[in-house]
């Protein structure tokens, strides 16, 4: 009965707000490939200052993906919002921690 009632409270503060002020939003941090083969990629120098720390936003994996890169960089200077509905990403299973 006390949800029933914070719901009914919840529900009255939000009336003629738009969604897009309370709806549920997902963070993204994106990776980008580390390899140079073929491609841009990063150097092997900037890539050992990462491993070692040097740079805080940024984090080196081996994502469990199909595809020609070994190695990647995880960005947390580029984390992105977006909204939590209309099936706007796909769920894939991965984490960063269980």
């Amino acid at each position: 009965m006390n949800i029933l009632i914070k719901l009914e409270i919840v529900v009255v503060m939000i009336k003629n707000i738009p969604m897009k002020s309370y709806a549920k939003t997902v963070f993204l941090a994106p990776y980008y490939g580390a390899d140079q083969e073929g491609r841009a990629g990063y150097s092997s120098r900037l890539m050992e200052r990462i491993r070692h720390a040097e740079y805080p936003q940024f984090f080196t994996d081996s994502l469990p993906i199909d595809g020609k890169t070994k190695e990647s960089i995880l960005r947390l200077d580029h984390l992105q919002s977006f909204g939590f509905y209309f099936n706007s990403f796909e769920l894939t299973g991965f984490k960063l921690s269980a």
